[in-house]
């Protein structure tokens, strides 16, 4: 069997880059007010607009991470439930799945709100609408959803789950789409998640868009656009807002960078988006019949920030070691070595943790790809690769279960 070649992350245009950099350090501006030339808009403004038209949505805001995004959009919401000077308190409450990256929740957190931890669905790996309805009462300002691995949660679900409980309790609660891992992912010609309130990402290295760092919020609704912005840049309104702050903020913005060199990888977004799942299907192709695997439930319009199987769980830590060590497999690793309802931290008067089983039985089970291996330079490059991968699963597989 022909040996792999690995995408290396990020991939990237270097010339491309180079000459976006170079510009960059000429400029003499290296803060979010960049300008290509003096003839141009801000170059942020522009990206904002070229984010904004690929999600299908209305407004962009940079921010200088995706736990920022996520963190000034709960200041947003509760802005647009509560009025303008009132800020976040623990009685405020957002309700979050158990199985994420524990910057979902910090991001309540930092904004002074509280957190209720309940289970995702067995089918989706996400939310659970039925459980979010269950626990639902009159402290929520807002559910957040995480497209965990690229996997867009149900929306239309939840919609109709605060649909039912605003008008129960007469007050707006709001949806907030942690989409920091699945920037690719869609739904009806727009990026998932479009259709609640707010849209967030993240820019950081690892993930599909990157530019290092920096995080976006993105949202159709004008009010949410203006108390983002408010929030972001020490209460002033804009990039260029009277330095006489219109209301609280802190400093999220942006470096300047992020503007050039995600101006440059948004170009290649597309073109990766459609090689990585034409690699991910084949794989699954390669994998459908071995019953001892439980694979990724991809529907389409999903993104792929990581390929996960679920194994049994007696053999998962030896299943890793062997197609790391033996099969040089990069990248591939147990998840998440603990899940939030799990995570001894978060036992405290800010967080109300529900019974979560069904997290637990992903968390035990899970073998993390990393999407760069999707990621190949034509597409016998890509069969090869996802062979070679097929086979050490299958073969380190039937090693373990004989």
């Amino acid at each position: 069997m022909h040996e792999p070649v690995w995408t290396q992350w990020p991939k990237f245009d270097k010339l491309a880059i180079g000459k976006a950099m170079q510009e960059f350090g000429k400029s003499g501006r290296w803060d979010m007010n960049y300008r290509r030339s003096e003839e141009t808009e801000k170059a942020a403004e522009e990206v904002q607009k070229e984010i904004a038209d690929f999600a299908g949505m209305e407004h962009c805001l940079l921010f200088d991470s995706g736990s920022s995004a996520i963190s000034v959009s709960c200041e947003a919401v509760a802005r647009a439930r509560k009025g303008k000077s009132v800020e976040l308190t623990p009685e405020d409450i957002f309700i979050v799945p158990s199985f994420t990256y524990r910057g979902t929740d910090a991001a309540v957190l930092k904004a002074g709100g509280s957190s209720a931890i309940v289970d995702v669905n067995e089918k989706t790996y996400t939310l659970d609408p039925n459980r979010v309805a269950d626990v639902m009462n009159p402290r929520v300002l807002g559910v957040i959803p995480v497209a965990i691995f690229g996997l867009p949660a149900d929306t239309e679900a939840l919609l109709q789950v605060i649909k039912d409980a605003s008008e129960k309790y007469g007050h707006k609660i709001f949806l907030i789409s942690d989409n920091c891992q699945a920037p690719d992912a869609t739904e009806e010609g727009r990026m998932a998640g479009a259709n609640g309130d707010i849209v967030t990402l993240s820019l950081q290295q690892s993930k599909q868009l990157t530019a290092g760092a920096g995080g976006v919020i993105l949202t159709n609704d004008d009010k949410l656009a203006e108390y983002s912005s408010d929030a972001y840049n020490k209460g002033r309104a804009g990039f260029e807002g009277d330095i006489g702050a219109n209301t609280q903020g802190m400093n999220h913005r942006f470096h300047g960078a992020i503007v050039s060199i995600v101006s440059e990888q948004l170009k290649l977004f597309p073109k990766q988006i459609r090689n990585r799942t034409i690699n991910m299907l084949y794989l699954s192709s390669l994998l459908w019949h071995e019953g001892a695997l439980i694979l990724p439930p991809f529907t389409p319009g999903c993104g792929l920030h990581i390929y996960a199987l679920r194994v049994p769980p007696e053999i998962r830590d030896e299943f890793v070691r062997i197609l790391k060590e033996e099969y040089k497999i990069p990248t591939v690793s147990p998840g998440y070595s603990q899940t939030l309802h799990q995570n001894p931290d978060l036992q405290n008067s800010r967080h109300i943790i529900y019974p979560c089983p069904v997290t637990e039985a992903i968390q035990e089970s899970q073998v993390w790809f990393k999407h760069q291996l999707f990621l190949s330079e034509n597409a016998q490059q890509g069969r090869r690769n996802m062979r070679y991968l097929a086979n050490a699963i299958l073969e380190t597989l039937t090693r373990l279960l004989t």
